[in-house]
């Protein structure tokens, strides 16, 4: 087990900092808990990114599809809602200053975080353990209908019942067709299983 996120923040912020916001990009749910409790006075935001990058050659990093990044503020017991709130526009005006990036302020990040995972806690599983990437999947003889739908189906159902998330109706054919069939994209985890790259498994 490597190290925890806290672990390798620490040396960047103090537990008693009051004056620098923490952004955590990582995806997943209660990703903010550890740092609610270490970090009592810190401002922390929830970012959402919807990038596409690939490594076909070591080092030689394709970006294929554009930087969007949805912010919003994670609910703090000790922080104000309209002052995180207030920090999350600030990092997206920051983040759009250069005019490359579509970054938005979102005020129902928790959210778009469970819509991500209907393809995080889906496809990026079942490509990696199949080794087949997001576009021969649906073409696969019950690729969809025996594995595909029912996982997202579940993540919908897990929203509604465990956060009180309500995902739109068709959110499921929505993320199936997130990346283009002909473009055979490999969602990060089977990447990351094909360079024997460490997965994180140490989030709550």
């Amino acid at each position: 087990m490597g190290p925890t996120s806290v672990d390798l923040v620490k040396p960047a912020l103090p537990k008693d900092n009051t004056h620098a916001t923490l952004v955590l990009l990582q995806n997943g749910l209660n990703i903010e808990k550890s740092f609610l409790a270490t970090h009592p006075d810190t401002v922390v935001l929830s970012g959402v990114s919807l990038i596409g990058s690939a490594e076909p050659l070591p080092g030689h990093i394709v970006q294929n599809e554009p930087d969007r990044l949805l912010v919003g503020a994670f609910p703090h017991p000790s922080i104000s809602s309209k002052v995180a709130s207030a920090k999350a526009q600030e990092f997206v005006t920051l983040y759009s200053a250069g005019g490359k990036t579509d970054c938005k302020h979102s005020p129902d990040v928790l959210h778009d975080r469970w819509r991500k995972l209907v393809y995080n806690a889906c496809l990026n599983p079942i490509c990696a353990i199949t080794g087949v990437d997001s576009g021969k999947i649906r073409l696969a003889d019950g690729g969809l209908d025996g594995l595909v739908r029912p996982a997202m189906e579940e993540i919908v159902a897990a929203a509604k019942a465990v956060a009180n998330v309500d995902l739109e109706e068709d959110v499921v054919e929505k993320v199936i067709n997130t990346d283009p069939l002909e473009s055979w994209a490999k969602p990060s985890m089977q990447q990351d299983l094909e360079k024997v790259c460490p997965i994180d498994q140490s989030s709550p």
